[in-house]
């Protein structure tokens, strides 16, 4: 089923910030739905208001928000869209991709995202997963 609806034209209040994942939902759906199709100026330009509305609410009175990017199509999205708000309100954005080591090109992956997010002047780190059994052997 949907979510609860919310005005994400309204703004950030701490009434609606427990609606953030249901407000990241409804943003896919209006992608999923509209973004390919838009024609009208209009229409892009409310897409656009709801998404750096949607940000606001995520980052709240916090001047950085961070964002986990992993390459796929969905996280670098995200991305991109956080690169604008950061730019339209004067705020911060960094990422961070996991180098999770269980397939061969899960580095080149990272690397591809490191590789997207200079381009955006967003600074980015990579971190490497390791397992328990590592880190057993290793002396704290």
């Amino acid at each position: 089923g949907r979510g609860p609806e919310v005005d994400l034209d309204a703004g950030v209040t701490s009434d609606n910030f427990e609606d953030t994942l249901d407000i990241w939902r409804q943003l896919l759906e209006i992608y999923e739905r509209d973004i390919l199709g838009l024609n009208d100026a209009d229409d892009a330009g409310a897409l656009r208001r709801r998404a750096l509305n949607a940000f606001d609410l995520l980052a709240g009175y916090h001047q950085t928000l961070g964002l986990a990017v992993s390459g796929g199509s969905d996280s670098s999205a995200l991305l991109m869209l956080g690169a604008a708000w950061a730019r339209a309100r004067g705020r911060k954005v960094v990422a961070a991709t996991v180098d999770h080591g269980l397939r061969p090109e899960a580095l080149a992956e990272a690397e591809g995202v490191a590789a997207i997010c200079e381009t955006l002047s967003v600074p980015h780190t990579i971190l490497t997963w390791s397992s328990l059994a590592d880190r057993a052997d290793r002396p704290d």
